[in-house]
C-alpha cells in the first residue's frame, strides 16, 4: 500500500494542476454564473469550480477499489452522479425538482 503522505501529496498536486486547468477554461464569459434569486453571490462568478475536487476524489475511489471494491465503486457511482448533475446545473440551469431526484437517487 502507498503511504498516506505520498497519497496526500499526489492528491494535492493533482488537485492544483486540475484547478489551474479549470481556471483557464472558466475565464470565458459564457461560463460565468449570473446572480439570481437562488445565488449566494452578487457578482458574476465562474462556474465548475468543484470539478477538480471531484476528479481527485473519484481517482481516490478508484485507488480504494483495490482494497474494498464494493464500497469504492458504490461511492464512485454516487459521487459521479452528483458531480454530473452539478456540472449540468452549472452549464444549463436545472429545476430544483430534477436536482432533488438525482440527489435522492445518489
Amino acid at each position: 500500500m502507498v503511504s498516506h503522505a505520498l497519497m496526500f501529496l499526489t492528491a494535492l498536486g493533482l488537485g492544483i494542476l486540475l484547478q489551474w486547468g479549470v481556471y483557464l477554461l472558466v475565464r470565458k464569459p459564457d461560463l460565468l454564473a449570473e446572480p439570481n434569486e437562488r445565488s449566494s453571490h452578487s457578482a458574476p462568478t465562474p462556474t465548475m469550480g468543484g470539478i477538480a475536487f471531484v476528479l481527485v476524489i473519484l481517482s481516490y475511489f478508484v485507488y480504494l477499489s483495490a482494497s474494498n471494491a464494493e464500497l469504492a465503486w458504490g461511492l464512485f457511482a454516487s459521487l459521479a452522479l452528483l458531480a454530473a448533475v452539478g456540472l449540468w446545473d452549472d452549464l444549463a440551469a436545472l429545476s430544483a425538482r430534477v436536482r432533488l431526484v438525482v440527489h435522492f437517487v445518489a
